[in-house]
C-alpha cells in the first residue's frame, strides 16, 4: 500500500520539479514523467541535454517538491498579464523584465 501512496504523489506532481533521494544516499532531480505502479521517470534537461533517470520506489527515502516557478511559467504568466491588463504583474517583480 506504501507504493500506493508514492504513486499518488508522483500523479499530484506531474510535471513539476522535484529531488528524490534513495536509500543508498543518491540524489535525483528532475520534473516528473512517466508514472508507474513500480517507477517515476525523472527528466533533467539542464544545459541543453536532456537525461532521464528511473526511480523505483522501494528505493526512494525522501522527496522534495520544489515551489519555484520555472522561467518559462514566470515568462508566460507576464505575457498573459500584460496582453489582458497591460500591467505585468509576478514576473516584473522577480526581475525578468
Amino acid at each position: 500500500m506504501e507504493r500506493q501512496h508514492l504513486e499518488n504523489l508522483f500523479r499530484r506532481y506531474k510535471g513539476k520539479l522535484v529531488t528524490v533521494r534513495s536509500i543508498s544516499g543518491s540524489v535525483y532531480k528532475g520534473q516528473v514523467g512517466e508514472i508507474t505502479n513500480d517507477y517515476v521517470l525523472l527528466t533533467d534537461s539542464e544545459a541543453g541535454r536532456e537525461s532521464q533517470v528511473f526511480v523505483i520506489y522501494g528505493a526512494i527515502e525522501s522527496i522534495v517538491v520544489s515551489e519555484q516557478a520555472s522561467e518559462s511559467d514566470l515568462v508566460s504568466e507576464h505575457l498573459q498579464d500584460r496582453e489582458r491588463t497591460g500591467v505585468p504583474t509576478r514576473a516584473a517583480r522577480v526581475g525578468w523584465w
